[in-house]
């Protein structure tokens, strides 16, 4: 295993753990150590490393590390807004354990995805991946919608039979056709 994938594993592990058990539990500092000596290890070969956590991959700098491909947590991170990932410098012990605790927010959808984080120098840097010269059309496009258009009113109405069909046959198999013409009797 090479020495980024050693330290997103070790990442990985002080997520699970910092996740398990509670704020004052030696394990929790004791893995988030771990991971924070990984990263140190890694800084000694490659001052600011860069990861891109993509659907299926994990590149590292401009190499996909072959042994991290549909890594689970990347995934995890990716669908909480940690798409991209670098140090860009010396990181303490303490901008490490504050990011591990915002992401472990993010994970723990204590936190929204999009929130800003506030401003304080630190050496480690994430967020969304987007693509050079990406424009966002939304002022411009009106917002696409299903092509069902019932009202609030039509669609509790139809829960409601669905909870009645239930409750009188202890099942609820009907027909399309008997669905439309039944449902709001």
């Amino acid at each position: 295993m090479s020495d980024p994938s050693r330290f997103l594993t070790s990442l990985a592990q002080a997520f699970a753990t910092m996740g398990l058990y509670p704020v004052t539990h030696p394990s929790r500092a004791r893995t988030l150590d771990s991971a924070y000596e990984q990263l140190l290890l890694l800084q000694s070969t490659d001052p600011q490393p860069r990861f891109s956590l993509l659907e299926h991959e994990v590149v590292y700098g401009r190499t996909t590390l072959q042994d991290m491909r549909d890594w689970a947590p990347g995934t995890r991170l990716s669908g909480v807004g940690v798409q991209r990932l670098e140090f860009t410098g010396f990181v303490s012990r303490e901008d490490f354990e504050q990011f591990v605790e915002e992401v472990m927010q993010r994970l723990a959808l204590t936190s929204s995805s999009a929130e800003v984080r506030p401003e304080r120098p630190t050496a480690i840097r994430f967020g969304a991946v987007g693509l050079r010269g990406e424009t966002h059309k939304e002022e411009d496009e009106p917002l696409r919608l299903a092509g069902i258009n019932y009202t609030m009113g039509e669609e509790v109405s139809a829960i409601k039979w669905i909870h009645q069909e239930v409750a009188s046959r202890g099942s609820c198999i009907f027909s399309r056709r008997r669905l439309r013409s039944d449902r709001f009797q």
